[in-house]
């Protein structure tokens, strides 16, 4: 199910049993001010993907923009250019994640929360509401909480 009050542009390729929901909006150029040529650069979306009221999905810079699938996008949230989302990843109400961002497979970020650019967040983690993930630690299976995000503790 796909609404027609959705936007998604021609260079956007949907897997199957996705469902789109009204005023996303998918594929529209970078939030870039860095160098940007238009190449006509995809945005993945897998199988089984559901994408929420008011989500947005920019276009990458380089390469591809990706969701794997199994995927919730909760309304408001944010996938920034060149972003990388593992399989069975859920953001919740509000999430933003920056450019260059790697989410890896069985997350889960909490309302309002924000991943800053050219970080991976690790599999199996939660990152909790409201908090701010700036980490190049990869251990995975922890839950983070606050501003900045700290580990506080395992993920059960």
């Amino acid at each position: 199910m796909i609404s027609d009050k959705a936007f998604i542009s021609d260079r956007v390729v949907i897997g199957k049993n996705c469902r789109i929901y009204n005023f996303a909006s998918i594929g529209n150029p970078p939030q870039w001010k860095g160098n940007y040529e238009d190449l006509g650069n995809l945005v993945i979306i897998k199988d089984n993907v559901e994408i929420r009221e008011f989500v947005t999905i920019n276009a990458p810079t380089t390469g591809i923009t990706s969701i794997d699938a199994n995927c919730l996008l909760m309304a408001n949230s944010h996938v920034g250019h060149d972003t990388q989302i593992a399989n069975d990843v859920i953001l919740g109400v509000g999430c933003a994640l920056s450019g260059f961002v790697t989410i890896e497979a069985y997350s889960y970020l909490g309302l309002n929360s924000t991943i800053h650019q050219y970080c991976r967040f690790p599999a199996y983690s939660c990152l909790g509401a409201n908090s701010f993930f700036k980490s190049d630690i990869s251990v995975p299976g922890l839950i983070w909480v606050g501003c900045p995000a700290e580990p506080v503790k395992v993920n059960l």
